[in-house]
């Protein structure tokens, strides 16, 4: 039989780069879901945006053949695109946020889906039926609602819920859980699974996460560097793979600590009775307590809205507690004792400085010897080159700028460095390098760490001690190993169920 998609040889540059996509092939049968594996760079969103027609004015296609339902698409211009896209090829962006426009309602933008694929003057039934497709409990109130008033979660699944409007043959799926949280990115996932299998569906999944591949797709293909260095049945090539550059990538999955015995003395982070109400009247935290030992790493675990991130900046002196004290060696926290790492390094960063400018600044208040020297040492103490000072962050890849970001809380010699999701936006590679990082500086520097993350895993491959929250409270708490043998509470059990690829 015909494939229903089926890719030979297909080459696309930017400029005069060296290939993005190099000589891929890949096939997809109907109702089929298909993923697409690797690291950041490897070319599977450029391949992505190529099978739907999305390509930039940048990029070139200069070789290889596409075929859809039998017919080339290849050569298509805008308008022959227009009549595919959103009628029999659907695309699902990576980030909801940005794809959809914050002027609009959700009617208004669901309604122009439901246009461009086919239906002239949707009416409201049109419009809920599409919402509650895709799992939305009261389609009629979010239609009337904006995407700042959602959460991530739904905002993802309006997303879901535009492009499958038409009905398509084919939904391409551009890493569309990777900035959620593990309990709503399973609720995604099921969703996306639910409409291969109910409609006959054939998925194309676009992710850097292993895990979601062994639990999703029937087939996987391994991309780096532009070329798909294997493909095949996901049980087979991530259970027994060929490729040197799959088997790196299993090796990257994070794995708990192995007999981590939690520093013993007193607590140099002291965490007692936190509460914080903001002026809307919402309890963002709602009394927590925990302790940290020098030299200790604790994990703050929880899902998205659950208050971890407001106790992060509430230890960081960001904002003020309502209720309740931080203390740090029994006082209240002094400034340069406790610095601060952002999930998004690119936002936190000056992008008109250098890197050695970044790292430098907070030298200036210690003074003490040559700085340039310092930001040396700083940057190889992060794995990073010397001439990385030179440039400015645009020019460094996500692992990179994390690790300047990094650098830059090394440099006051803090007792205590606070991470707030450090590597949720990183392919497991890259994550797997940050999170060895981590372990490294504690053994060199005996510096404590408090890591804060949506992903248990993350947690426990660094932490020794964790504690889980939910809805501003602590729910469960102690040493990682316990805490993932024999969970006591129903979340924690849910967030090991949710871990992608859990049970391979």
């Amino acid at each position: 039989m015909t494939p229903l998609l089926a890719v030979h040889g297909l080459t696309v540059r930017y400029g005069r780069d060296r290939p993005a996509v190099a000589g891929a092939d890949l096939t997809v049968e109907a109702g089929q879901i298909v993923a697409v594996v690797g690291e950041s760079g490897s070319g599977k969103s450029t391949l992505a945006h190529a099978l739907a027609g999305l390509l930039p004015d940048t990029a070139t296609t200069t070789g290889g053949v596409i075929t859809f339902g039998g017919e080339r698409i290849d050569g298509l211009r805008e308008r022959g695109w227009r009549r595919l896209r959103g009628r029999r090829i659907a695309f699902v962006p990576q980030d909801p946020g940005t794809a959809l426009n914050p002027l609009m309602t959700v009617r208004a933008q669901l309604a122009e889906a439901l246009r461009l694929a086919g239906t002239p003057r949707p009416g409201r039934d049109a419009l809920e039926d599409a919402l509650a497709r895709v799992g939305i409990p009261d389609p009629a109130e979010v239609l009337g609602r904006y995407p700042h008033q959602l959460s991530g979660g739904f905002r993802q699944r309006v997303l879901l819920g535009m492009a499958l409007a038409g009905r398509p043959e084919l939904l391409i799926a551009d890493e569309p859980t990777s900035a959620l949280d593990t309990t709503v990115q399973k609720t995604v996932l099921d969703l996306i699974q639910q409409v291969a299998v109910r409609d006959g569906t054939s998925i194309l999944l676009i992710t850097h996460d292993l895990g979601v591949a062994a639990d999703r797709a029937d087939r996987v293909a391994v991309m780096t560097e532009g070329r798909v260095v294997e493909e095949g049945p996901a049980g087979r090539v991530l259970g027994r793979p060929e490729a040197a550059y799959t088997r790196l990538l299993l090796d990257s999955a994070p794995r708990p600590l192995t007999g981590p015995a939690p520093p013993e003395g007193e607590p140099l982070l002291a965490v007692r009775d936190l509460r914080k109400v903001f002026p809307d009247g919402k309890v963002a935290v709602d009394g927590v307590s925990f302790s940290l030992t020098r030299a200790g790493a604790f994990g703050l675990v929880g899902a998205s809205g659950s208050g971890k991130s407001t106790v992060a900046r509430m230890i960081t002196a960001l904002i003020e507690p309502t209720a309740g004290s931080v203390l740090l060696d029994g006082a209240p926290v002094r400034a340069g004792r406790v610095q601060f790492v952002t999930q998004n390094p690119y936002t936190s960063l000056d992008p008109l400085w250098s890197v050695g400018r970044i790292i430098a600044e907070p030298l200036r208040a210690t003074g003490g010897a040559d700085r340039r020297a310092q930001v040396r040492r700083l940057l190889e103490e992060v794995a990073l080159p010397p001439e990385v000072a030179r440039r400015r962050p645009s020019a460094l890849s996500g692992g990179q700028r994390q690790r300047v970001a990094i650098a830059r809380a090394l440099a006051p010699s803090p007792d205590l460095i606070v991470l707030d999701e450090p590597v949720s936006a990183l392919d497991a590679v890259t994550q797997a390098q940050i999170l060895a990082l981590l372990r490294r500086l504690r053994d060199s520097r005996g510096m404590s760490s408090l890591l804060i993350s949506h992903d248990l895993a993350v947690v426990a491959a660094v932490a020794e001690r964790l504690a889980v929250m939910r809805d501003g409270r602590i729910v469960e708490s102690g040493p990682t190993a316990d805490v993932l043998a024999s969970p006591e509470a129903s979340f924690t059990r849910d967030l090991l169920a949710a871990i992608p690829g859990r049970g391979r």
